[in-house]
């Protein structure tokens, strides 16, 4: 197959990877592409297809001598012809892997190899895309891997989780254009500032700054789960009366 069209390919892959972690997260677009794998220590789609090239690589090495699949690689070996086994190499090259062209060690024994480093590759590339992006800023002060609450907790808890952690809660400032916020104009329910995450988690706003006294310094993520629950809670419960009043105040006019 062309190159051309195998990136193509390998591109619609990483999409469609992306777009069913969102589908899971119950998030939009807009959600920041290295947050999506660095909570659940994803591996990069383009990453999995290299580690799977290089297991097929060395299960073709190692068939009998008169297959026809062995000959085929030890022919593009010799001649340097493109295909798989270049591909390989350059595969082994770019992870600093040692080549399997010449390993001996046992497939399980290599492919964990291979997976440490794919690993360390996806760090880089995750830490590189949430470089200057202010909602993953938490992304270069914590240990890469699977979190916690990925592993422990239920999925809607899991959900709640996650947007606390990288400013996805439905609060209008992350989310600009969205139609939703155009009633109250982007502003926070005490209308002196736009309603941001950090306006509520500064304790100044009139409306809910109550809210944040109860929590300590919110540096884990449970306490910042349940402060922006909190606060999403009491907001539609103040939209509610306002609602009421609103509508109170027109059937006395009536």
């Amino acid at each position: 197959m062309h190159p051309r069209f195998c990136k193509v390919i390998l591109t619609h892959i990483v999409l469609r990877q992306n777009w069913f972690i969102r589908l899971v997260l119950q998030v939009s677009r807009g959600a920041p592409k290295a947050s999506i794998l660095w909570d659940f220590g994803l591996l990069d789609m383009s990453l999995r297809v290299k580690l799977e090239k290089l297991m097929l690589a060395l299960h073709i090495r190692r068939l009998g001598e008169d297959t026809l699949a062995r000959k085929m690689y030890e022919e593009q070996v010799s001649h340097k012809w493109p295909g798989l086994a270049q591909e390989a190499e350059d595969i082994c090259e770019e992870l600093g892997v040692e080549s399997v062209f010449r390993t001996n060690k046992s497939k399980k024994d290599y492919r964990q190899l291979v997976l440490s480093s794919c690993h360390l590759k996806n760090q880089e590339i995750i830490k590189r895309q949430s470089e200057g992006k202010v909602k993953c800023e938490r992304i270069s002060e914590e240990k890469y891997g699977k979190k916690k609450y990925v592993q422990n907790e239920q999925i809607s808890r899991v959900r709640e989780t996650y947007k606390a952690r990288f400013g996805m809660n439905p609060f209008a400032a992350n989310y600009s254009k969205d139609k939703r916020f155009a009633k109250t104009e982007g502003l926070c329910r005490c209308k002196r500032s736009p309603e941001e995450e950090a306006h509520l988690l500064s304790g100044n706003c009139q409306v809910f700054g109550s809210i944040r006294e109860k929590y300590g310094d919110l540096k884990d993520d449970e306490s910042l789960v349940n402060f922006f629950n909190e606060v999403l809670q009491m907001r539609d419960e103040f939209d509610e009366d306002m609602g009421s009043s609103s509508t109170e105040s027109t059937i006395r006019e009536e």
